[in-house]
């Protein structure tokens, strides 16, 4: 084992005698090549056994040396030629080196990528290259913080029968829960609560948000609810390095028992790790579209929890297609809260008509908004409008001009010189104004 997670083992190929069996190495490069390819190297005789899928390696390359992960470790080379060997290889921890190797083979297999993109992706790679030390040495990490759990709320009674299915079912089934209620259910506090138990159990928790955004506010109800003492870490983005460094060390070294992130936070090697939880789950930043692989955190969660004795927890007003059919099946289980947290109400929803298409609000849309007004209220207006005028209607007959393609109205459009355009925006179709109404005259 290395003295720090960031030590690298260097090491100079030595001569061996010709009766020792040689074994090679296929690596993957994180360069940009397409199509992507592997290559290979022979292993040293003093790395001989300490190599297998997942290692990371120092390999000589274009005349400089270039990180690389193992792919597959054969004492039969495909490459005929001469092999050049491979300089030393990066010292890991046992545990990480061996997750990183299982969740590198996952991606690299359910998402077509190359096992250095899912190295890349699942691993901040810069934090082991080079002789680099913890980073804070001698102080606090700022992005780790302790709770205080000194303002907890107490739960309704339709939010303990939603704890309480959590708990139900923790530990005698494998199946993912679904944490279904609406804005303002207090759905979060449930979680909360269901962390705190894992904490005393010995536990740990990742709980994942769709914004860097949100993390300042999670961060303090975090402090406010779970167990006086527990150490949390905030991971995204704009978490720097030297704090990346600093949370790494204390994964572990068990000593964070909740993880806070955004969607990078679901590959954090948590050693005793009891849930993931994944709030808004419906949300799209949830779901890499660059670079590959193009991995979904709520896919990766499943499959984590699926190898680790943890459950996979979504919560949401609004689940995604996906989970909702999963929940339909009951592939996934659902634990629902109705209404509202205390006394708090649902909004009234109304639909109203258009009744002059010509015009993007109608009376009582203005009606209601005037009255909001004058009683000292705020009004918000979302229009999703494109063009100059969303639609062209014949004030006669009442019929759109819709596109000949798609069945659906036509944009009016002002251009630049003046004249004015209709425009599908589903399927792209241009059209100019026509002086009559194509169905009526």
């Amino acid at each position: 084992e290395p003295s720090s997670i960031f030590e690298i083992t260097a090491s100079t190929p030595t001569a061996r005698p010709a009766e020792i069996k040689t074994y090679y190495a296929s690596v993957s490069l994180p360069i940009g090549i397409t199509p992507p390819r592997e290559f290979e190297y022979s292993i040293p005789q003093h790395l001989a056994g300490a190599l297998k899928p997942g290692s990371l390696v120092n390999v000589p390359f274009h005349g400089g040396s270039r990180w690389a992960c193992v792919s597959t470790v054969s004492d039969k080379p495909v490459f005929v030629g001469k092999h050049q060997p491979i300089l030393n290889i990066i010292a890991l921890p046992t545990t990480l080196q061996d997750y990183i190797g299982a969740v590198a083979g996952f991606l690299s297999s359910q998402y077509i990528a190359t096992w250095a993109q899912s190295v890349q992706t699942a691993l901040p790679v810069r934090l082991f290259l080079g002789n680099r030390r913890p980073g804070f040495p001698g102080r606090a990490n700022p992005w780790i913080h302790t709770a205080q759990g000194r303002n907890k709320i107490d739960l309704s009674i339709a939010q303990q029968g939603a704890w309480q299915s959590i708990r139900d079912s923790y530990g005698t089934t494998k199946k993912p829960v679904y944490l279904w209620g609406p804005t303002g259910s207090g759905k979060s506090f449930v979680l909360l609560k269901f962390m705190s138990e894992l904490i005393a159990q010995g536990k740990g928790s990742i709980y994942l948000v769709p914004e860097i955004a949100l993390t300042p506010q999670f961060a303090r109800m975090f402090a406010e609810q779970l167990p006086d003492g527990a150490r949390i870490a905030i991971w995204s983005s704009k978490t720097p390095e030297a704090a990346k460094r600093g949370i790494y060390e204390a994964l572990l070294a068990s000593t964070i028992d909740a993880v806070l992130g955004t969607r990078s936070a679901i590959f954090l090697p948590m050693k005793d790790l009891g849930a993931i939880i994944i709030d808004e789950e419906q949300d799209s930043s949830f779901k890499q579209e660059t670079p590959s692989p193009a991995y979904h955190a709520r896919d990766v969660a499943l499959w984590r929890v699926g190898h680790q004795s943890a459950i996979a927890i979504f919560a949401s007003a609004t689940p995604s297609l996906e989970c909702y059919s999963m929940m339909q099946e009951n592939i996934m289980l659902k634990a629902k809260i109705a209404g509202r947290y205390g006394n708090a109400g649902m909004p009234t929803i109304r639909v109203t008509k258009l009744y002059r298409p010509q015009h993007p609000v109608n009376r009582d849309v203005i009606d209601a908004i005037k009255e909001t007004v004058e009683a000292g209220g705020q009004a918000l207006v979302f229009h999703n409008r494109r063009g100059f005028v969303r639609t062209l209607c014949c004030q006669a007959c009442g019929k759109y001009v819709d596109c000949t393609r798609c069945d659906l109205p036509l944009t009016l459009h002002n251009t630049d010189d003046g004249s004015k355009r209709l425009k599908c925006h589903h399927c792209g179709l241009r059209k100019n104004v026509p002086t009559a109404c194509p169905d009526c005259g």
